[in-house]
């Protein structure tokens, strides 16, 4: 595993797993595996903060969801996004999602 060489392994039992610790695995040419390893590393993630408006306008639109303790749907978030595509053109459906759980959970 700290050689990131672990896909080599992917989909045998232990018994067709033989390791000679003395063996460099990098050595053979395993670039695709090593880059399927590494996908997730190069990941940027910026932080996006809510507007006022954002926030107001999620209220009211889950103000139901808030108050009963329910998470919206996909296709709930969906359709507020579409409705206010400016307004939500940085927002996912799981960010909206996971706002509205935050709310009535008090997390924020």
């Amino acid at each position: 595993m700290e050689n990131r060489s672990v896909c080599l392994f992917k989909r045998k039992t232990l018994d067709e797993i033989n390791l000679d610790i003395e063996a460099d695995i990098l050595s053979q040419n395993n670039d695709s595996c090593l880059a399927i390893t590494l996908t997730d590393q190069d990941i940027d993630r910026t932080l996006v903060k809510w507007t006022e408006n954002q926030k107001r306008l999620v209220c009211k639109h889950f103000s139901d969801h808030i108050k009963n303790k329910k998470p919206p749907k996909k296709e709930e978030c969906e359709q507020l996004i579409r409705q206010h595509q400016k307004l939500f053109g940085n927002k996912n459906w799981v960010k909206i999602k996971v706002y509205v759980q935050n709310i009535y959970t008090g997390k924020c």
